[in-house]
């Protein structure tokens, strides 16, 4: 089983005989029970979390945030993971000027997040390859926060474009900023987005729906093969 059609594409490109046997089952996150908190809008707050690695793009954001800063001026960053990037980045915000500005958390437990979600205005997914899931943006979806992603593939399936969140060009700083830029001055906008955000995280990836589509997966590979059928056939 996978959790989006672009890794099952994915699969059939390299496995081409796992064909009609990829079974899609979309990611599920249980609901915090951390009630979702006002978002900050007197200091706008960046959030971008995930391993820091050139995959994931945080230098898109560091770049992005340089720009949003132009003309919002109280603009900030928090990247919460680590990786071997982590040297690098903090390098970029320093030549940059950003220092002050980015606040590297390193690795939180997974209890902590929500709380750290709740003092973001916005998520930034600036992922450079395609990924699985992006349990971040489910997360931030479920604390009514709107998310802004690359469009590409994995995470334009969990983003519907103008449904929970905007998407932009991959490797664009520019398109990043602007992105940002729009919702931290529409905050009506931002609220709509971050409503159906929590709206197309209770429906389509809520813990239940998730479980009971894994135990459906495991009850049907369980069953006894039909009489002929190929799972019949031994060596």
């Amino acid at each position: 089983a996978v959790d989006t059609e672009a890794i099952s594409g994915q699969l059939r490109a390299f496995v081409p005989e796992s064909g009609e046997r990829a079974v899609v089952i979309e990611a599920g996150l249980p609901l915090p029970e951390l009630a979702p908190g006002p978002r900050l809008l007197k200091r706008p707050a960046l959030l971008g979390v995930g391993p820091l690695r050139r995959e994931s793009g945080f230098d898109i954001a560091i770049e992005a945030l340089a720009d949003i800063r132009t003309r919002i001026g109280k603009a900030v960053l928090t990247l919460v993971g680590d990786g071997p990037e982590r040297a690098a980045l903090e390098a970029q915000a320093a030549e940059l000027g950003l220092a002050d500005v980015v606040d590297f958390r390193g690795t939180v437990s997974a209890s902590r997040l929500p709380g750290i979600v709740n003092q973001s205005s916005l998520i930034v997914v600036p992922s450079r390859v395609p990924v699985s899931s992006s349990a971040i943006s489910i997360l931030g979806g479920q604390l009514l926060r709107p998310v802004i992603a690359s469009s590409i593939g994995g995470l334009d399936e969990i983003i519907v474009q103008h449904g929970s969140g905007l998407l932009v060009v991959p490797e664009d700083p520019a398109a990043l900023a602007g992105a940002a830029r729009r919702l931290l001055s529409e905050p009506g906008s931002a609220a709509d987005l971050g409503r159906r955000g929590r709206t197309l995280a209770r429906e389509r990836f809520g813990w239940d729906r998730f479980v009971n589509a894994v135990e459906q997966l495991l009850n049907s590979a369980l069953a006894p093969a039909p009489v002929g059928s190929n799972r019949d056939l031994v060596g």
